[in-house]
Parts: C-alpha cells; sequence; structure tokens
C-alpha cells in the first residue's frame, strides 16, 4: 500500500499492550510499539490498482503497529516526532521525509497542540455517542486537544457571543445546518463581529439527513462521502477557507445565511408545519404525501428581483479586501442597493412561479444537488426557479433529478448566479425561512459577502 501524507493522522509510541508509553520507564530489552495512524480512502490497493477516481472518496481509520526494542528508542522517537511533525497540516512538506534532518526529541517538540471547541446539538438524540465512538479517537491520535459541551439552540448563540477569539482552532459544531446557522448569529451579534466572524469553525453531521446541506456541501467541494468519519477526516487535515455569507433583511432585522432562503405559500398545507420539516428542498423524494402537495399546489405569486452579473465571468472582491477601512461598520453593508431596483443592471422577475429557490451552495440539502456550480466562496447565490406557464409535471420531473443535478437540463428549470436579490411575494402571509429559520417578510432583500466567514475544510478537488 502506498500511504500519502495527506493521510496520515498521527502516531504514538505504546507498551506492548497498547497504553501511552513514557520514555523515562522505558527497559532496554523490553519491546514496544510505535502506532501509526492514518484514514486512507477505501479500496486503496496495493500494486497499481486505484479507487475510482469517479466516486466520492470514503475513508476509514486504519492502525499499523511496528516493534522496537527499548534501546532503540531515541532513533524511534527521532521518528516518532518526525511523524507526527509532517503530518500536521499546518506544515509544508517540501521534501521528502528520507531527506529530512530529523530533530532531537528533547530539544523540540512536533509543534504546540492543537485546541478544538466542540460544540454538540443537544437535539440530536445520538449525537455524543456518535461523537465519543467515532470523532473523539480519530481527534485524540491526531493530537487534538478537545473541550466538549452539550448545548441548546439559544444557548450555542450566546456562546459564539461570548466566545473567546484566537484561543482555538476550530470550533467544531456537531450538529444540522441550523444549529450552525445560530451559532453564526451569535458571531455576528458581537461589537467585534469583524474579528469575530473570521474564527475558523468546522460542521460534523450527526447523520446524513436533510438538515445538512452545509455537510453535503463541503463534502463535495473536496470530491468526498457525507459521513462522520469523512467530516472528521476533514477538520483535522484541513485548513481554514474563505466561506460566503449572505445577509437576509425584512427591514426589522438581519440574518446571516450559509445555505438557502425558502419560500413557501400561505395556502399550501405545509404552512402549518415546522419551515425545517416542510421545506421543497428537504428530501422530498421519500415522501410521497409531500411530493403530492407540491405538484398539486397552484403556481404562487410575487416578484423577484436580481442584480445581473455573469458569474463566470466577473468575480467579486472579497469582503475584507473591499471593506478593509470600515472598522466601525455596525453590520455588513448592503451597498448594492443603492441602485433603486429595475434599473442599471436590476432585473425584475414577475410570478406566477411553480417553485422558487435561492442557494449559497452547491447542495440544499444531502439530495438536492441544486447548484452543481456553486463553490463555497464563489460571492454568489444561485437562484432557481420553474416559472409559472409550466405544467405541473415539470416541478416532479425537477424532485426526481435534482440529486444528480440534471434538473438543470430541463428546459423549464432556470437558475442565475446572482450577488444579491429582492424577494416579495403577493401574498403578505407567505412563509419565509433562512437556513431552516422562519422569518418575517413582507418582503426580504439579501447581498451575498464573498468570503466573509471561515470554515476548516479540505482543498477543493474538481468533480470528474
Amino acid at each position: 500500500m502506498e500511504l500519502k501524507w495527506e493521510d496520515v493522522l498521527g502516531a504514538h509510541l505504546q507498551t506492548a499492550c497498547g497504553r501511552p508509553l513514557s520514555r523515562r520507564s522505558v527497559v532496554p530489552r523490553r519491546v514496544y510499539m510505535l502506532a501509526l495512524y492514518a484514514c486512507p480512502p477505501e479500496g486503496l490497493l496495493l500494486e497499481k490498482q486505484k479507487h475510482k477516481d469517479n466516486q466520492p472518496t470514503k475513508r476509514s481509520p486504519r492502525q499499523w503497529t511496528f516493534r522496537f526494542y527499548g534501546d532503540e528508542i531515541d532513533q524511534v522517537a527521532q521518528l516518532h516526532h518526525a511523524l507526527n511533525r509532517w503530518a500536521d497540516p499546518r506544515k509544508s512538506i517540501s521534501e521528502d521525509i528520507s531527506d529530512l534532518i530529523l530533530l532531537k526529541p528533547d530539544e523540540t517538540s512536533a509543534g504546540s497542540l492543537r485546541k478544538f471547541r466542540v460544540l454538540i446539538d443537544s437535539k440530536e438524540g445520538s449525537g455524543r455517542s456518535k461523537y465519543e465512538q467515532i470523532v473523539a479517537p480519530m481527534f485524540q491520535v491526531a493530537n487534538i486537544e478537545t473541550t466538549v459541551d452539550v448545548v441548546e439552540d439559544n444557548i450555542v448563540r450566546d456562546i459564539a457571543k461570548q466566545l473567546p477569539l484566537g484561543q482555538f482552532e476550530c470550533i467544531t459544531i456537531v450538529g444540522g445546518d441550523s444549529f450552525a446557522h445560530e451559532f453564526i448569529q451569535g458571531l455576528m451579534a458581537r461589537t467585534d463581529w469583524r474579528q469575530a466572524i473570521r474564527q475558523p469553525f468546522g460542521i460534523l453531521p450527526i447523520d446524513c439527513g436533510s438538515n445538512n446541506g452545509l455537510s453535503a456541501s463541503i463534502a463535495h467541494h473536496s470530491h468526498g462521502c457525507l459521513n462522520l468519519e469523512n467530516a472528521a477526516f476533514a477538520l483535522i487535515k484541513g485548513r481554514p477557507q474563505d466561506l460566503d455569507i449572505t445577509s437576509v433583511c425584512n427591514g426589522n432585522e438581519t440574518r446571516y445565511s450559509f445555505l438557502k432562503l425558502e419560500w413557501t405559500p400561505s395556502n399550501s398545507n405545509q404552512a402549518t408545519i415546522p419551515m425545517h420539516k416542510t421545506g421543497i428542498l428537504r428530501d422530498l423524494r421519500h415522501s410521497m404525501s409531500l411530493r403530492r402537495q407540491v405538484t398539486r399546489k397552484s403556481p404562487y405569486s410575487g416578484r423577484i428581483w436580481y442584480l445581473s452579473q455573469d458569474a463566470d465571468d466577473h468575480q467579486p472582491t472579497r469582503y475584507f479586501q473591499e471593506h478593509s477601512d470600515d472598522e466601525e461598520e455596525a453590520e455588513p453593508a448592503l451597498d448594492l442597493f443603492t441602485t433603486e431596483l429595475g434599473f442599471d443592471k436590476w432585473v425584475e422577475l414577475t410570478g406566477p412561479f411553480r417553485s422558487a429557490w435561492v442557494t449559497n451552495t452547491s447542495h440544499a440539502t444531502p439530495t438536492a444537488f441544486v447548484a452543481p456550480g456553486a463553490q463555497l466562496d464563489d460571492g454568489y447565490t444561485y437562484l432557481t426557479f420553474i416559472d409559472g406557464t409550466q405544467p405541473r409535471s415539470e416541478v416532479w420531473r425537477m424532485l426526481f433529478s435534482v440529486e444528480s443535478g440534471r434538473h438543470l437540463k430541463r428546459p423549464a428549470v432556470q437558475q442565475i448566479g446572482t450577488r444579491a436579490l429582492k424577494l416579495e411575494p403577493a401574498c403578505t402571509s407567505d412563509r419565509l425561512c433562512v437556513d431552516g429559520h422562519t422569518m418575517e417578510g413582507p418582503s426580504l432583500v439579501a447581498q451575498v459577502h464573498r468570503g466573509l466567514a471561515r470554515i476548516v475544510a479540505l482543498p477543493r478537488q474538481r468533480q470528474r
């Protein structure tokens, strides 16, 4: 097997029975072990066989042990130090391991331990047990020190408001999109929000349910499978990357979204059910009753204005590059709305609509691959809609092709990348939702701030 450096988690010295080894207790002729931990892709085989490039990578933790005698401890300790040093993603490997000048273990260390704050959603019934069973051992072998708390939605916002900055390399959110949304709201409610929002965070999906759109988008970003092992590996070996945040404002309050904006008509049966259980972007294919509601409902009326710019040709400036001197801002500026709607590059869409979604990332849910071209930090949100002149059957066909992204090949489905938009339902009682949280209307304006936040992820891989 050819094991790559980017797959290695860490190494540990152990006694013959697998307990942590203290160098002071080493006896010269006694047998000890060097344990090497990695998380390589499944299907990584001997000789020239390779993992299929067109399939998402699925990883599994592995361990190898090597025996040595106590009188070899100095050489093995040097190797142990080098393995941990270069397994750390904060280090850059510019030379082969065989060319390294191994430093004396009593003079140097592999580097400071990374510190993660872990916040587990109390609503995730198996959250703590799955974290302890799967994630905690991976963090431990990767030499990551953790502080773990099980908290509620309203508490995670307060924690974010009071979080000491610069103390943790990553705030690990163990839960879904709604839980992560509350964390972001807490960071943005601070007076020092410009610094707070740059605190790197990561997300661990307890399951693969519909409340994991951000996790699915991050997995797609690195061409990986959506599961807890892959997500934990991404936090261990990943580095902070920019993440777009969209300001969504109704005139009275502002929410900060990383995922999606949904619109449910008031005459729909879904309007009486909590939004996070009814959004059109949840796992519709697995609910016959919900599919019937979606395909039988009448078109809904309203207007949408969007700023017309070609997402392929125009790269927006990153927020903190464009607003580097605006230290006194109370919140991110909605400066794209200085021009009156309907003029200049503003385009108006008039309903009725069969469907209308707004998504920041590639996936709104794990089974809704809504915007295949979206990146975590491209500075655009994606408006996807079917106008009311199309038959109901087009919504049905769209639902069965959205998982693969083939819905965009249907002539009835239109998608527009934009940096700003306004959504105005004709009926003021229609329900609007931001990242799974209901937000009052009667209309919403939204503007994308490119790269405002930072999320820990693996490097982007081109999809084959």
